[in-house]
């Protein structure tokens, strides 16, 4: 467990970093509206990789790209050390630094996990139940304060935008919604505060964050309901990095060696094939 001084440093930054998270500059209700010039480095699901994050920020340079913005996703439930020093508490902790450190230009998005997390849903990876392993490590690295760490994060996860826009018409979030979700889906979730029914299986915001249907038919409903050509998305694990299941998304995948990150440029037009030849390794 680390010292009291440090437990309390790293849980006010995560409380400064849901304060940032809301406040941002860029952000409209639920959605990051960039604007028309620099470039956005996007990052998919970390599932608690501290190493990639730590790769990732290197290659971002954040601090010598004024014009640079960052998106991150996924933090949770992965790497979980029964100690804590490895994995989901250890990376949102990283995150939230680094949010604070650049308040208007480090967006984390919301997860399917992060989700779970606030809804109370059990997640499973083979017959390991992933919120026990991240309740645990939590507990080892807090102590008897793990119920007061968790109150930030929770906080942290609840201020977390749902989606990003380009003004070259890429729209940027965790997934996007299958086609059986189509009919009722709600595009105020971008704009209006979420409400608990969002998130049960039949609400919108569940819709967005746990879909995988790549179908040409349901890209093209989607193109017309969100106002945009392209989709970047995350969720999908890809065993080379990333994915272009069709001509509309494009999938990151940033975890483990074959972790993948984009630069895309805020300006200018695009195709699905320039943005897939903007995909690089986060390991040489």
């Amino acid at each position: 467990m680390a010292s009291p001084g440090d437990l309390d440093r790293l849980l006010s930054a995560v409380k400064d970093a849901a304060r940032a998270l809301k406040s941002n500059p860029h952000r409209r209700g639920n959605l990051i509206v960039f604007p028309p010039a620099g470039e956005v480095m996007i990052t998919g699901d970390l599932h608690g990789d501290r190493a990639a994050f730590d790769r990732i920020v290197r290659i971002a340079d954040l601090e010598n790209n004024p014009g640079r913005h960052l998106i991150l996703q996924e933090l949770v439930h992965g790497f979980d050390s029964p100690d804590g020093e490895c994995g989901s508490c250890a990376l949102i902790e990283a995150a939230a630094v680094l949010v604070t450190r650049f308040p208007d230009r480090v967006h984390v998005l919301m997860g399917n996990h992060e989700m779970a997390e606030l809804t109370g849903r059990v997640i499973m990876k083979g017959s390991v139940v992933l919120n026990e392993l991240f309740r645990n490590a939590l507990a080892r690295r807090y102590g008897e304060r793990a119920g007061e760490a968790l109150a930030y994060y929770a906080g942290f996860w609840r201020v977390l935008p749902l989606a990003a826009r380009t003004a070259n018409r890429v729209f940027i979030s965790h997934s996007t919604p299958s086609r059986k979700f189509l009919g009722d889906f709600d595009t105020g979730i971008f704009d209006r505060l979420v409400e608990e029914e969002d998130l049960g299986r039949e609400g919108s915001v569940y819709a967005l964050l746990w879909g995988r249907d790549f179908s040409r038919e349901t890209a093209e409903r989607l193109r017309e309901m969100l106002d945009a050509d392209f989709f970047v998305v995350g969720h999908t694990p890809c065993p080379e990095g990333f994915q272009a299941p069709n001509d509309t998304h494009v999938i990151i995948d940033s975890q483990g060696e074959a972790g993948k990150y984009l630069f895309l440029p805020l300006e200018g037009p695009l195709t699905c094939e320039a943005i897939v030849s903007r995909i690089r390794p986060v390991w040489p």
